[in-house]
């Protein structure tokens, strides 16, 4: 039994859905579903009854439920006591950001804030948002400026900053160039080239790279956030 497969079962428990419970804890529902029978196994007894449409608790499941639940919540404190108490001590900040933050957002900010404390080193490490968070939950790094994710993890803490752009690109003979307006709807059959979907934030798209080589130069506009994140002080 490991923490994992507590909080895999935990979100399954309150969800009751493989599939909102696998994108709470950022997996896909097969793993989830993977873990928990292990931890089922390592136990000895079945804690949930699963079918095509339903997910129930055992009277075992329920049982352990208010367990684990006690066992996370002083793991989680546990560890955010010693990450705040390692942050106070080091003279090391350790910062993750996805590309366009580390690239749009972070040079200014971190040359102000050399400025009033030259004692720090900053770290700095680029990444999509749902490699970055485990990383935040693990206290591999201490800060992290990403896009929001759909279901928002208890243990982070959340600060809106702004609103980011996002570009979408045609060539100019398109059928979209001669519109006045396109909205998001017109583009949901039409083939494009994005970053994989979980790096998209909110935007839902169908990824055709290489498909089309036309110049870009028409384009309209979507607005997406971004936020910066931090573990909940304990």
């Amino acid at each position: 039994m490991d923490l994992n497969q507590l909080r895999c079962f935990v979100a399954a428990a309150e969800e009751l859905h493989f599939g909102r419970a696998a994108r709470r804890v950022e997996m896909l529902p097969s793993a989830l579903g993977r873990f928990i029978r292990l931890l089922e196994e390592d136990l000895g007894t079945r804690l949930m009854m699963r079918t095509t449409r339903s997910v129930t608790l055992t009277d075992d499941g329920a049982a352990f439920l208010k367990e684990a639940r006690a066992l996370l919540t002083q793991t989680d404190a546990l560890a955010a006591k010693f990450r705040t108490r390692g942050r106070n001590q080091a003279a090391t900040v350790r910062v993750g950001a996805i590309d366009s933050a580390a690239a749009g957002l972070l040079p200014m900010l971190l040359h102000d804030f050399r400025e009033q404390r030259p004692d720090v080193t900053v770290q700095l490490v680029e990444d999509k948002t749902i490699r970055l968070l485990p990383r935040l939950l693990s206290g591999r790094i201490d800060l992290a400026f990403i896009r929001p994710p759909e279901s928002p993890d208890k243990r982070l803490e959340f600060m809106f900053l702004f609103h980011e752009t996002a570009v979408v690109a045609v060539s100019d003979h398109h059928p979209f160039a001669s519109k006045k307006r396109v909205t998001i709807a017109d583009l949901a059959d039409q083939p494009l080239i994005v970053p994989e979907r979980r790096s998209c934030s909110r935007l839902t798209c169908r990824a055709m790279r290489g498909r089309h080589k036309q110049r870009p130069l028409w384009v309209i506009r979507v607005d997406f956030g971004m936020s910066a994140a931090c573990p909940v002080s304990g």
